[in-house]
């Protein structure tokens, strides 16, 4: 069973090519969607900042049932009349006395409380001066580009994993196909000793080492065809798709040139992660003066519209109001005082975590060179080892049909020739790494 999913894993698919394997994981890894998700909640930053100082629009309606109904009747107009006789006789008032008076003309009935109130409100503020709510939206602004920024480090990160897990299949696609030659080769040598062996000019022992030596290559190959299977399964789950493709040679990383110090402006001036460091540390001064402003009065203005079915003394059943207020909180229980504090300790954290950053930046470029460095120079000896491997091989099995050479020869040089071959897929997957690895630090 498990021999049959590695042959449907390794079965010819499509091919799929280095560039179209990191166009793949921007679309569909879903690491990065989920991040990008995320990034998507953190744009809604802005928007709530905004929120807390524009206008806000509140109705409010009420009915309200009340035991009695309290109305207030009063005259609506008035006529001077002579009625005839002096009205009133108190002689502690002033002027003196007369038939005139005021005769009521009309009445109307303010009702004061309904027994079925009904009332609307509509009202609006607006805060004119709140300058930490206005600093707030600048603040929310650096977190949102501080937040792309983490997003684009993550993005890099997930096309250097693709990147090294497609080199990594590759190298393992060079290996199965070294591995098939060597078996190839190793059933041919079997094959001429079981020739040898049958015409007696070749004994038993060494017919058996060529057969064990068959044997032991098989063995490699199946070991280096399931590592392939394996390496494609966590590529194509990068990928989010099947594993349903065949990788090509990918062409080899850029050649980076240039002097240690520029190599490192360089990266300084390129890196995503110091970008975000530098965001996120504005942010931290800024979120500080952020807290000095709310020490400062706020200044605002209600406008308010009512109607209800009670008209009151005004006799109108609706009424508006404008109203400015101002609010100085000059005692807050201390909070603005440890919030000060907290804004402090967050620029030292800050300002630490950016020269942390710098310092990894050079750091990561020093060493990513001299990782080069290295690896092209072991990938210089493994050719090396490789050819004169390929070399002895060849002359141990002419020698060997020549009867001047043992199968032990012959079964040395085939394990050196298979060493050689694996060491060199294997520095040669480290050069190409240490390449990738210098240009991701350089950003």
């Amino acid at each position: 069973m498990h021999s049959f999913l590695i042959a449907v894993l390794l079965s010819a698919g499509p091919t799929l090519t280095l560039d179209q394997a990191l166009e793949a994981a921007q679309a569909q890894n879903l690491d990065l969607q989920v991040a990008q998700a995320r990034f998507a909640q953190a744009q809604t930053l802005t928007r709530k900042a905004w929120a807390l100082y524009l206008p806000q629009l509140s109705a409010t309606g009420s009915y309200t049932y009340n035991n009695v109904e309290a109305k207030f009747r009063q005259p609506s107009g008035y006529a001077i009349r002579d009625v005839g006789m002096p009205t009133t006789t108190d002689p502690s008032l002033p002027g003196t006395q007369t038939n005139l008076a005021l005769v009521p003309t009309g009445f109307a009935e303010a009702v004061i409380q309904a027994q079925n109130a009904l009332s609307l409100s509509l009202q609006a503020t607006q805060q004119i001066v709140n300058l930490p709510a206005i600093w707030n939206i600048k603040n929310a602004g650096l977190a949102v580009d501080a937040q792309e920024q983490s997003l684009e480090v993550l993005r890099r990160e997930v096309l250097f994993g693709v990147a090294q897990a497609y080199y990594g299949v590759a190298s393992l696609k060079e290996l199965n196909r070294i591995q098939e030659q060597l078996v190839a080769n190793a059933r041919a040598h079997e094959a001429d000793a079981k020739r040898r062996y049958e015409a007696g000019a070749l004994t038993k022992l060494s017919y058996t080492r060529a057969e064990l030596d068959r044997s032991r290559l098989e063995q490699d190959l199946e070991r280096a065809k399931g590592s392939l299977a394996s390496a494609t399964l966590a590529l194509a789950a990068l990928l989010d798709r099947p594993a349903d493709f065949e990788v090509v040679t990918p062409p080899a990383p850029a050649v980076v040139d240039g002097q240690p110090a520029a190599l490192v402006d360089e990266a300084l001036a390129k890196r995503v992660e110091l970008k975000a460091s530098r965001l996120s540390q504005e942010l931290a001064d800024s979120t500080k003066t952020q807290v000095w402003l709310k020490f400062l009065p706020t200044v605002g203005v209600t406008g308010r519209y009512t109607v209800a079915n009670a008209t009151g003394f005004t006799g109108r059943n609706d009424s508006w109001l404008v109203q400015f207020g101002l609010t100085w909180v000059l005692w807050d229980g201390g909070i603005r005082e440890a919030e000060l504090r907290e804004a402090s300790a967050k620029q030292t954290e800050m300002g630490l975590a950016l020269r942390q950053t710098e310092r990894k930046v050079r750091d990561d470029v020093e060493k990513a060179r001299i990782d080069l460095q290295s690896a092209q120079a072991a990938l210089l000896k493994a050719q090396d080892g490789a050819v004169l491997a390929r070399e002895s091989l060849a002359l141990a099995q002419d020698s060997f049909r020549a009867g001047a050479a043992t199968e032990l020869d012959v079964t040395d040089a085939s394990t050196a020739l298979a060493s050689a071959e694996q060491s060199l897929i294997g520095e040669t997957l480290n050069a190409q790494l240490a390449g990738v690895r210098l240009l991701k630090a350089l950003g």
